[in-house]
């Protein structure tokens, strides 16, 4: 809690509300792990989930659900669904790219080879799961909204020439590839939280486009 005699900048506001949705996070993929012990693609299950990265999706679902009345408590495991979603298309997206690493470390298919392709199916099958265990269909349909235009972009960055592409066709391709799961945080967050239609809308809009200027930043560093 911040006391009355303390200020806070905008950007401090947020980075403390990160740390403290990370916290939480790190808390539910535990238990979700634990859960999944018996498996037999609990090794790879672990490494995907726990090599690193932002948390960026399920902390926007988090603070899309809040800002319209939502308990952390109830986004928790969409929060966790995304975030799952997210780390299968990585898998998915090293093993058609031949990437050999990821975040720092071996990619999952460098690893354990094909079993990566198996390891993707059953985290995106469990974020599903997780979901529909929760949630409405709208939930649902908006899962499967994004994850059917995360696939679409996939192909797309697969078939694409840069070179011969228009800008208009770049920012499509980057609209469905990664801005859909961006979108799908916020848009599901604000669903779950209890939002009225016009807050739900905007903060659907909000996300796809946060996810669009988040990965255009990210290839003009990756230009420099």
């Amino acid at each position: 809690m911040v006391g009355l005699e303390e200020t806070l900048t905008l950007d401090e506001v947020l980075s403390r509300y990160v740390s403290e949705a990370r916290v939480s996070l790190e808390k539910a993929f535990k238990a979700l792990l634990s859960e999944l012990k018996s498996l037999t693609l609990h090794p790879q299950a672990v490494y995907a989930l726990t090599s690193g990265g932002k948390r960026l999706r399920p902390v926007l679902a988090l603070l899309a659900g809040e800002a319209v009345g939502g308990s952390r408590q109830t986004l928790i495991p969409l929060a966790v669904s995304i975030e799952l979603i997210h780390t299968a298309t990585l898998i998915h997206d090293d093993i058609i790219d031949g990437d050999e690493q990821r975040r720092g470390k071996p990619a999952l298919h460098v690893q354990w080879r094909d079993k990566a392709l198996l390891a993707g199916d059953l985290l995106f099958v469990k974020a599903v799961n997780l979901a529909s265990t929760f949630y409405s269909c709208d939930v649902l349909k908006a899962i499967a909204e994004a994850s059917m235009e995360a696939c679409h972009g996939e192909f797309l960055d697969v078939t694409m020439r840069l070179e011969n592409s228009s800008e208009g066709e770049v920012i499509a391709k980057v609209k469905m590839k990664s801005a859909s799961l961006f979108k799908a945080a916020s848009w599901c967050g604000a669903i779950v939280g209890g939002g009225t239609p016009s807050e739900v809308e905007a903060l659907k809009l909000y996300g796809e486009n946060l996810g669009i200027a988040y990965q255009l930043a990210d290839d003009l560093k990756e230009a420099e």
